[in-house]
């Protein structure tokens, strides 16, 4: 017999900057990569998806982890699907957390949280660098979805599920 699983069950606090995980959080299960381990404990947090009310949009936070999770690793990858809407410099509708901007250093994410001093602000994460940027979220072309996917032999294997597509599907 074979047991296959995309993820490893493991403690939050072993995963590593990069890592994709999933955790319990309140009424619901969130997934985030893990952006920062400080030397206080506390880890840096990019929320991607949740299924509870904790999290009702991606953005950045900080806590100290004291549980278990479904850690995918770092090899993950995050499909851009870019549309007609996605022509530079557009700001049709493209400034809202989870939107993704495509820029020369790479692409990077609208976010809530990203200026720890007023949670309401919005700010750009580049995905590549694992990092905040100072940069107008106006520049790049926006698009809209995203879908992301356990390894890139995932995005080509028949059959194959993502982890999270955004935005949220919507159930009947």
């Amino acid at each position: 017999m074979t047991v296959f699983s995309r993820s490893t069950y493991k403690r939050l606090e072993e995963a590593n900057v990069n890592d994709l995980v999933q955790f319990a959080e309140g009424d619901g299960s969130t997934l985030a990569i893990v952006t920062a381990k400080g030397a206080d404990e506390t880890f840096g947090f990019l929320i991607l998806a949740s299924t509870g009310d904790a999290y009702p949009e991606p953005e950045f936070t900080r806590f100290e982890p004291n549980e278990f999770c479904l850690n995918y690793g770092s090899e993950w990858v995050l499909e851009v699907l870019e549309d007609a809407r996605s022509v530079p410099r557009s700001n049709d509708g493209g400034e809202q957390p989870g939107i993704i901007r495509l820029l020369p250093e790479g692409p990077m994410m609208i976010v809530r949280g990203a200026h720890p001093q007023d949670r309401k602000r919005l700010g750009l994460f580049n995905l590549d660098a694992g990092k905040f940027v100072g940069r107008e979220r106006y520049e790049g072309a926006p698009c809209f979805g995203w879908i992301l996917w356990a390894t890139a032999a995932d995005t080509q294997r028949a059959g194959a599920r993502p982890i999270a597509k955004f935005p949220k599907e919507q159930t009947p």
